[in-house]
This record gives C-alpha cells, structure tokens and sequence, in this order.
C-alpha cells in the first residue's frame, strides 16, 4: 500500500462513526461478549459500501489498525 493510501485509510480510521462487520474484523478488535453487534442499515466509514453497519466502538474504535498504519509510516519516513 502507497504511503499516500495509509494516511487516507489511518484519517477513515480514526474519524470513523460507523463500519461493516469486515472491515471492523480487518481494523479493529471486536469487544463485544456475544456475536450480535448493534447492526443498522448504512454507509461504512471505512469501504464506504452500504450495509449492516454497526458504532466503530463495537471494534474498540479501530484502535488496532490505527497503531498498526502509525507505526508502518514512522517506520517508512526513517
């Protein structure tokens, strides 16, 4: 992935309200206790697909993903 496209994907990340059940699988970290999250019909933050969306703060806010791309650009600007 270009440096470019991990910037936009580590800014879709953080500012995310809302996302599919894949790329929160991709990003984040699932902290809910069952399998059924909070699921409405709408446009992810993240793929920008429309479909089931559930609050990014089912997948812990993407905080995975977001210091996985934070530590992959610092280590490609040394």
């Amino acid at each position: 992935m270009k440096k470019i496209d991990k910037k936009e994907l580590l800014r879709k990340l953080i500012y995310a309200k809302k996302t599919c059940d894949k790329c929160g699988s991709i990003y984040g970290h699932d902290t809910t206790t069952n399998f059924f999250h909070n699921f409405t019909w709408d446009k992810c933050d993240i793929c920008g697909q429309t479909k089931n969306v559930a609050p990014a703060t089912e997948f812990a806010c993407f905080i995975t993903g977001i210091r996985k791309l934070k530590e992959e650009l610092k280590n490609e600007t040394v």
